[in-house]
């Protein structure tokens, strides 16, 4: 083996000699609690759940689809804690859900809102990302008790979460909250079909289609605009875009599309011709 392999050989191993010094490191200033069973399952638990993102990223690579970000294996780490270890998923989430709202009274007390928005993604443009079922046991409980909560103070709840999630929206409204958002237009969130099932219980806030407003015409822009404003018929909506406004958004195009959200959100709205 000449010298330009064994370096590239070296280099390609080099994590496994980090990792074994790392461990006799810490083996010998801190035995009685480095080398215990709990200890050295917990590394084996966290290097299994490691290997899982290796592998799903390697398919990412093959697959041309190639992402590292930390939300993408985050989310999937969450995803595999969610199918194999419910039951801790189950317990972060109450002791998340304790932490939020000491937060929660915390800001009441130094700002005194009149609403409070509460999140949480769990849903893509086809649906769920995993099932209701999950998501019933797991969160709704959590919800309730941060909407509970807000109520007590007399807060409005807004609960903002992408994608498609109407296999929820029910125990949505039973939690407590008062309007959705962002109603993402490519996701089939469209506000004016969710206000005839839901409009006598539940709000809406956004459904604009942030694809029109970077890629469409004006005439393409006005049309989803005036379309999505009939939902405020009769009260319960407020006109926004369905996710971030990028930065391929002419500033001109969207001064032209909040005047005319001034213009013709005036109450009685206008039925489109």
């Amino acid at each position: 083996m000449n010298s330009k392999k064994l370096k590239l050989f070296f280099v390609d191993n080099m994590i496994w000699l980090i990792l074994l010094g790392v461990f006799l490191f810490f083996g010998i200033i801190k035995p009685r609690t480095f080398l215990t069973f709990q200890n050295v399952h917990f590394i084996l638990y966290v290097s299994s759940m490691m290997g899982f993102l290796v592998f799903a990223e390697t398919i990412c690579l093959l697959s041309g689809n190639f992402d590292l970000s930390i939300g993408e294996i985050a989310g999937f780490s969450a995803m595999v804690d969610l199918a194999l270890f419910p039951d801790k998923v189950k317990e972060f989430a109450i002791r998340c859900t304790d932490f939020m709202l000491g937060i929660a009274e915390r800001q009441i007390e130094l700002a005194k809102p009149v609403g409070m928005v509460i999140w949480g993604d769990v849903a893509y443009d086809k649906g769920m990302f995993f099932s209701p079922r999950l998501w019933q046991d797991i969160y709704f409980p959590c919800v309730k008790r941060i909407c509970d909560f807000l109520h007590e103070k007399d807060l409005i709840i807004v609960y903002h979460g992408c994608g498609r999630s109407l296999e929820i929206m029910e125990n949505l409204i039973e939690a407590g909250i008062d309007a959705y958002n962002p109603l993402e237009a490519k996701a089939g969130m469209d506000p004016v079909e969710l206000k005839k099932e839901f409009g006598d219980r539940l709000s809406f806030w956004g459904g604009i289609d942030t694809r029109l407003l970077g890629y469409g015409t004006w005439e393409e822009i006005e049309k989803e605009a005036l379309y999505k404003l009939q939902t405020a018929r009769g009260g319960g909506y407020m006109p926004a875009s369905d996710h971030s406004v990028a930065s391929n958004v002419d500033p001109l195009i969207y001064d032209r599309l909040i005047s005319l959200l001034k213009e013709k959100g005036k109450y009685p709205i206008e039925p489109i011709a």
